[in-house]
């Protein structure tokens, strides 16, 4: 019995692509007529082995089945994960305080996608935190700073709105250069 509990949970390590080739063969041995099973062979083994056949059968392809399902729910949640994001993002570019529109402002005043600013600043990292800039390079330096680049989502809704960035001043801010710059 110990034997075949062992082989039971090593077949149960085996990948979904195993589990559906062992569900075919089986079900080929299952379900093909004889004389089919006969001309390759294997009508003796079918006919001495058939209770052993079908549990390998039924348990392959649930197993495939439930790997399938797994897969397929985790394909559906991380969607409407992204999909969470992609709304918190947008109205996160909404509400932007006049910091962070000057950090923006960069991006979009200059058609660039990457701006130098400084990691250890609370405005940078609150962009960095809700995914409308992130840092791309791990070399910079406490001066000039790192480069960070704008996410997809930001630059095309940016691109598309650019009042957004409309406020109080129209400057905008790179700390790699020494003076803040007028955006327009």
């Amino acid at each position: 019995m110990a034997e075949i509990l062992k082989h039971l949970i090593e077949l149960l390590k085996l990948a979904p692509r195993y589990m559906a080739a062992i569900a075919l063969v089986s079900g080929i041995l299952l379900y093909f007529p004889d004389a089919f099973l006969d001309g390759l062979g294997v009508l003796a083994f079918k006919k001495s082995h058939h209770q052993w056949i079908g549990i390998t059968f039924l348990v392959s392809l649930v197993l495939f089945v439930i790997d399938r399902s797994l897969r397929f729910s985790e394909k559906i949640r991380d969607g409407n994960r992204k999909a969470e994001q992609i709304t918190r993002q947008v109205k996160r570019l909404y509400c932007l305080t006049e910091e962070e529109k000057q950090i923006l402002r960069f991006y979009i005043g200059k058609l660039t996608r990457t701006n130098y600013l400084k990691m250890d600043d609370g405005v940078v990292q609150g962009l960095v935190s809700c995914g409308i800039i992130f840092r791309v390079a791990a070399i910079g330096n406490m001066r000039d700073g790192f480069a960070y680049n704008i996410s997809d989502l930001s630059w095309d809704h940016l691109n598309e709105s650019p009042g957004l960035l409309n406020g109080e001043t129209n400057l905008y801010r790179n700390d790699k250069e020494e003076n803040q710059q007028r955006w327009r």
